[in-house]
């Protein structure tokens, strides 16, 4: 009877056990899974704050100021360059990063961006790559000596950002597969990393004292290569060139645990067309050049002494593949020369360069069109302006920096009536001679603001994709891109998304809308 009973204690006490090793197992791993779902919750807010916080950034750049009090004002889209270097106050920027056109990587400037240090559910600070286009290499002004015309020396950025600048990056899944950046809009302009637990071969043990993320950039530490992508390094002294990178996602392994999150170009651009006054900003601009034109037009009539010689300069062509800098294309705003060889219709891109129509009217305009002085304070509704970098009051202007990002969506349309040239007719008065139409009204010249893609336009560049900004169909439309002096805002069609004024026969500038 004593044994039976002992064998019964036996069982209860096995049972118990059996029990209290399931409890523990249950418990054991509710807390592990609690204890990793935590960490990804954690990395996936670092993630999220540094995103919105890099977005806020490119949004506002035009608003805030740069080192030494030089303005920001009409440079929209900007990234700030990664942490690199040891030397700079932990969680700053550097000023120049990488050459122009040439991607760069880091961690996350977050006193930059004006957060606290952002850092994953393993405790790693955040990693951070921007593409070429985007990343503000070099803070300061335009440079005089330059003529105004491109940054001085030392600058590595853009000298063409706007909503059609595609990313430099690719990302891909664990199997290799490319789920950002199979087409050139779909690119990525910044990955943000986050670098998860040390795997093993990397060396964290070193850390700085006294620094919130320890003072090592060596990539090698904190990101992985996997399945042929190296999330590392990025091509170095090759402009333009595209790189892949590689995300663990959720699910981590020995060889990889690497986790990003991206930003695009329609992030960041649709941002900025949120502004309030970035419609007007754009009109202003726009008014602004038209000025310019007119300002030529009547120095062309001043140089003839006739009151009715209103001659105005020729477009720059379309096509400005293999122009000034054929490696630059459309970015370099040299390559805007007028071509006096445009057939009519007469239209083309907003012109820089007009020495052609300097010589056949010998109006004694600078060779650079926004250059000359009587394209600087321009008075317009919203103010002064100044298309010129280097007169006061508004060196750098709004108008000229957008300009200088915006340039390949600025056209200019002239009637053939108009156009520079030696002779000059006993009248310049519309429709008397060759003028165009805008909305069924005769005008001599007009200026338009290509608005954002519509109607599956395309408009990619070289090196890395085809050239397709030197097709009209991709900038305007309906009405305007037909071979014929009509043109038409959307008054008239709404169709049309662009911003438009015109030049009347007297030189007088108006909304054409």
């Amino acid at each position: 009877m004593l044994k039976r009973k002992q064998q019964g204690a036996a069982l209860i006490l096995l049972v118990i056990a059996i029990v209290l090793t399931a409890v523990t197992f249950v418990v054991t791993n509710l807390s592990v899974n609690k204890s990793r779902e935590t960490r990804h919750t954690n990395t996936a807010n670092a993630l999220a704050q540094a995103k919105e916080a890099l977005i806020s950034y490119a949004a506002t750049f035009h608003d805030t100021n740069a080192g030494g009090g030089a303005a920001r004002a009409g440079l929209m889209g900007f990234l700030p360059c990664p942490e690199i270097l040891t030397s700079d106050p932990e969680g700053t920027s550097i000023n120049s990063c990488e050459g122009e056109y040439i991607s760069a990587i880091g961690r996350v400037p977050w006193k930059e961006l004006g957060v606290p240090p952002l850092k994953d559910g393993s405790g790693s600070c955040l990693w951070y790559a921007v593409s070429s286009e985007y990343k503000n290499g070099g803070k300061g002004v335009l440079d005089p000596a330059a003529l105004g015309l491109a940054l001085g020396p030392g600058y590595s950025r853009s000298e063409m950002l706007n909503d059609d600048s595609n990313g430099s990056f690719t990302l891909s899944d664990q199997n290799g597969n490319i789920i950002r950046g199979n087409t050139p809009e779909d690119r990525v302009v910044a990955i943000i990393i986050a670098p998860g637990a040390q795997l093993s071969g990397q060396n964290r043990a070193n850390p700085v004292a006294n620094t919130q993320c320890g003072d090592d950039f060596n990539t090698a530490n904190f990101l992985e290569t996997f399945n042929g992508v190296d999330n590392r390094s990025i091509t170095t002294g090759t402009r333009h060139s595209i790189d892949g990178f590689i995300t663990s996602g959720r699910v981590s392994n020995n060889a990889l645990n690497d986790q990003i999150i991206t930003i695009s170009q329609r992030e960041i651009f649709d941002e900025i067309k949120r502004r309030s006054n970035f419609t007007q900003i754009m009109s202003n601009t726009t008014q602004a050049l038209a000025e310019c034109i007119a300002a030529y037009g009547k120095a062309s009539d001043t140089a003839y002494a006739s009151g009715t010689a209103f001659r105005l300069p020729w477009p720059a062509a379309m096509d400005l593949n293999g122009g000034y800098a054929a490696t630059l294309y459309y970015r370099d705003s040299q390559a805007y020369v007028e071509d006096p060889n445009i057939a009519p219709p007469i239209r083309g891109r907003f012109p820089v360069d007009v020495s052609a129509s300097n010589t056949r009217t010998k109006n004694g305009f600078d060779q650079y069109l926004l250059e000359d002085t009587a394209c600087s304070n321009l008075t317009l509704p919203a103010g002064s302006v100044d298309l010129t970098t280097n007169v006061t009051p508004n060196t750098n202007s709004v108008e000229r920096r957008i300009w200088q990002n915006w340039k390949d969506h600025f056209f200019y349309v002239v009637g053939s009536g108009f156009a520079a040239d030696d002779l000059v007719s006993a009248t310049a008065n519309c429709p008397s001679i060759n003028c165009i139409t805008v909305d069924g009204k005769p005008f001599a010249a007009a200026v338009f603001f290509s608005g954002s893609r519509i109607n599956n336009q395309i408009r990619t560049v070289p090196p890395n994709d085809p050239d397709t900004k030197s097709i009209l169909s991709n900038y305007l439309e309906a009405d305007n891109i037909n071979l014929d002096n009509i043109y038409e805002t959307n008054m008239t069609n709404s169709n049309v998304n662009d911003i438009a004024f015109c030049i009347s026969d007297d030189m007088t500038v108006s909304d054409c809308q």
